[in-house]
């Protein structure tokens, strides 16, 4: 029995012996067998059907058309979309100009094959009209008097695999892997997920952070900087922190995939959720000549400046701080002593905004005493603020 049982027990153990040389033989074939981490590029997500209705959206927003290869000639778009760009600047042609920055949305900018931004200059001046501006069809001067490289700190935000330990061109801080924000900015390099898509899932990451690497100016805080009395043009996350939806996913009312300027799925853009009927915002309805607004219209006024401000009380960029001061207060009152001439910040009280003003948020359809806002009756700041929109 003695010698029967050890024999057993051997048997045994050389059997388990090679199925664990199997298994890892397996293992080892598995990893020699899959490719390198590394960026395969937007393309790829779309192919086999994979992710092609999602593609499909985002081929369409603006994130792809950050920074644009130019090839001679003028960048494209999609269908339905962005304008685009009919000319260069004066005295210039497409041939001048290795990429663009921009163009879908609100401004474009160009870059030399240097990597300089074209017009740009520095103590000799530059030749400014350099930066064409969508919402008036003309150009405007950017840095005319500062030379601006196009280096990592600027294409951090603007192309995907961005790495500050090469250079692009000589002398030219930073290097990136692909032109525009592209699937793996956000999701990560794929192409061991492109090699076994069941097996090998891509990043997910849904948390405000990830939105934060680019839409922030004032860091991962509630600090919303603040220039010439507009607040700068991509501090979402800022002025999230800032407001009383702090503890709001971005993604909770926004489709990452899609854009905001062309394709709108509701009267809140694209947005997921209603406000009224998301359970948050209950029998908050508008009075009387109100009561067919939209929401964002007042709680999301525009309040920053990308390209061109419409006037003192008008930028081209939403705010995301969403509450509304209802008290008669001009909007200097809402920003650091400095701000409306210089650079400052929104004045924060326990961390938090008080709110956007009542002429951000009400002299896009009324006029002040100056005559100055949208096309609707004038009103003046205690007149507002004594009418009660939400009864």
């Amino acid at each position: 029995m003695n010698r029967i049982s050890g024999f057993l027990r051997v048997s045994v153990s050389l059997v388990f012996m090679v199925l664990a040389v199997g298994c890892e033989a397996e293992k080892k074939e598995v990893l020699v067998d899959a490719p390198p981490l590394a960026y395969v590029g937007s393309e790829s997500c779309a192919e086999t059907d994979c992710h092609a209705d999602i593609y499909a959206d985002f081929v369409k927003s603006g994130h792809p058309y950050k920074v644009q290869k130019l090839n001679g000639v003028a960048p494209t778009f999609p269908a339905g979309t962005s304008a685009g760009v009919p000319n260069p600047p004066a005295g210039t042609s497409w041939t001048d100009f290795e990429y663009i920055i921009g163009g879908y949305g609100w401004k474009a900018r160009f870059l030399k094959s240097d990597g300089f931004v074209y017009g740009t200059g520095g103590s000799g001046g530059g030749q400014g009209l350099n930066q064409y501006n969508l919402a008036t069809s003309a150009f405007a001067d950017y840095n005319k008097t500062s030379e601006t490289k196009y280096d990592y700190n600027c294409f951090v935000c603007h192309t995907t695999g961005a790495d500050p330990d090469s250079a692009w061109k000589p002398n030219m801080f930073g290097n990136f892997q692909f032109t525009g924000i592209q699937c793996e900015e956000c999701h990560d390099k794929g192409s061991q997920h492109a090699f076994n898509p069941d097996g090998i899932p891509m990043l997910i990451d849904r948390t405000n952070a990830l939105c934060g690497k680019c839409h922030q100016r004032g860091g991962y805080t509630a600090t919303v900087p603040v220039k010439s009395g507009f607040v700068e043009h991509h501090e979402q996350y800022n002025e999230l922190k800032a407001s009383p939806h702090s503890n709001l996913s971005c993604v909770t009312c926004h489709d990452p995939h899609k854009g905001l300027l062309y394709f709108r799925d509701n009267s809140n853009g694209n947005m997921k959720i209603e406000c009224t009927s998301s359970g948050c915002h209950t029998g908050k309805i508008q009075n009387g000549p109100h009561a067919s607004v939209d929401c964002a219209k007042c709680h999301m006024a525009y309040t920053g400046k990308s390209a061109v401000a419409a006037n003192v009380h008008k930028g081209d960029i939403s705010s995301h701080i969403f509450k509304i001061n209802d008290n008669a207060f001009p909007k200097d009152s809402m920003f650091t002593i400095g701000s409306m001439t210089g650079s400052g910040s929104i004045r924060l009280v326990s961390g938090k905004s008080t709110g956007v003003t009542l002429d951000w948020a009400c002299y896009s359809c009324h006029k002040d005493g100056n005559n100055v806002g949208g096309t609707g009756s004038t009103k003046s700041l205690s007149e507002l603020s004594a009418y009660d929109v939400h009864p």
